[in-house]
């Protein structure tokens, strides 16, 4: 088959359909140079974007009413194609084909204007219109070629010749398309979908709802009632999806429709949870601090904020994970590193919940990479692991005493091993530590070596 014809000429059409007072606006892609084309000639094309590899042959959609369409693109409730999608285009005689065409669709709303066109069979006819509604006479304007009218116009027209009576008179009212409600945004949170662009819609706006493939619309409410649920649509689950969401109001076209798929929520990170490595959450300052789940065994945040929430401690002491602090495992004989810094005051005396890491910070910093001392190995474990994990002050060290039972592993019952160091300093000579074994906070020499450490972390 030769290619012998030029390509087609692709355009978006408009096209309203009335049925008794209800209208509806269908865009359609159509070839504006069919007439062109040998009569008997066909309309192929294919959808490119997704790899269609044969051309179907176009319908003759309205084709009565001089659209010569390739396909339908946006019903009047939606549209087909994503935005984007391509598609490629020929005519086809039987015996010669034309040169191809591309189309992408854009998303985009019926024009603010219309192309008129006016003809009348009397040759030489003098052709006067008007817009406003009035009859138009010999003095109105003059159609000399298509021109575009606003859509809420009426025109009027009538053809007059010398030595005939004139026309009767043609009308045609072109309504305004209705401005389209924007398409639902939607969030799942926990097992309840949002609306976020509930600001987007007039007050008195309805929104509907259906639950599942088959499920049936409900009547939700008005715009101004979901803002006083916090909008809040409806429940979500995996018997329940997808959910989807349309918006309707007096005066609007309905909004598209808006889909959201179940996604399974993890759990909400409470008190005592275990993490994979096998850290657990021993401290809870409160919500106003932050929502965090448990995603595969670890914390994740799902909120915005930058302050920390949690306390996470260790499983076990530090010596079981860094070589250099002493083998001496749960309730076993301990010799590791000292505190340091024996009589120099480092100024790092913070003892409050919520200041161990800055003490660490500090030590790490003073402590220069001196392997003598604890701050040596914490640092070296931070590194290892990847996590910031600290000594605890004071006060969080006794945190973890009034908890040792749930977080285990800690040494309790072997005399002169049972202390655990803070990161406060108490003197140029002395730091916190806790006996494990009592309770009892106490300051100890800096230089002692049998003195534990368990570190924890914030999230």
């Amino acid at each position: 088959m030769a290619i012998t014809m030029t390509a087609p000429i692709l355009i978006t059409d408009y096209y309203t359909e009335t049925s008794g007072t209800e209208s509806a606006t269908s865009i359609v892609l159509t070839v504006s140079n069919f007439n062109s084309y040998p009569d008997g000639s066909q309309i192929l094309y294919r959808n490119i974007t997704a790899n269609q590899s044969t051309f179907d042959q176009a319908t003759e959609m309205y084709s009565d009413k001089g659209f010569r369409v390739v396909c339908m693109l946006r019903t009047s409730a939606s549209w087909i194609f994503e935005q984007g999608t391509t598609f490629e285009v020929k005519i086809s005689s039987g015996e010669d084909e034309s040169q191809t065409s591309q189309y992408s669709v854009e998303h985009e709303n019926p024009p603010a204007t219309s192309t008129i066109q006016i003809t009348c069979a009397t040759t030489g006819a003098d052709i006067r219109y008007t817009l406003d509604g009035t009859d138009p006479t010999k003095e109105s304007a003059q159609y000399t070629a298509p021109f575009e009218a606003a859509q809420d116009a009426t025109i009027k027209a009538r053809a007059f010749k010398d030595n005939l009576v004139s026309s009767d008179i043609a009308e045609l009212t072109i309504e305004a398309p209705l401005p389209k409600l924007s398409m639902p945004e939607l969030k799942q949170e926990s097992n309840l979908v949002y609306l976020t662009n509930g600001d987007a819609y007039p007050s008195d706006a309805i929104l509907y709802y259906m639950q599942g493939e088959d499920g049936g619309w409900v009547q939700h409410g008005t715009i101004s009632d979901m803002e006083s649920m916090q909008w809040i649509i409806t429940m979500i689950s995996e018997d329940l999806t997808p959910v989807k969401v349309q918006i309707r109001c007096e005066g609007y076209q309905d909004s598209d429709i808006a889909s959201i798929e179940y996604e399974e929520v993890p759990p909400p990170l409470k008190l005592w949870d275990r993490l994979s490595d096998g850290s657990v959450v021993c401290y809870d300052r409160g919500e106003q601090y932050g929502s965090y789940v448990l995603q595969d065994g670890e914390a994740v945040k799902v909120d915005s904020g930058s302050d920390w929430r949690y306390m996470i401690c260790e499983e076990y002491d530090l010596n079981h994970y860094e070589t250099g602090l002493g083998t001496g495992g749960v309730e076993e004989t301990y010799s590791g590193k000292q505190w340091g810094f024996y009589g120099t005051s480092t100024g790092v005396t913070d003892t409050a919940i919520g200041t161990g890491k800055n003490n660490t910070d500090q030590l790490i910093s003073q402590n220069n990479n001196n392997s003598d001392t604890l701050w040596y190995y914490v640092n070296q474990h931070r590194t290892n692991t990847g996590k910031p994990w600290h000594v605890p002050s004071k006060d969080e060290l006794n945190v973890l005493y009034e908890n040792k039972d749930t977080i285990s592993n800690f040494t309790i019952n072997l005399s002169g091993y049972e202390y655990y160091w803070s990161s406060s300093e108490s003197a140029s000579s002395n730091a916190w530590y806790q006996r494990f074994s009592s309770g009892a906070q106490n300051r100890s020499n800096k230089y002692g070596t049998s003195v534990r450490v368990r570190c924890v972390r914030y999230i």
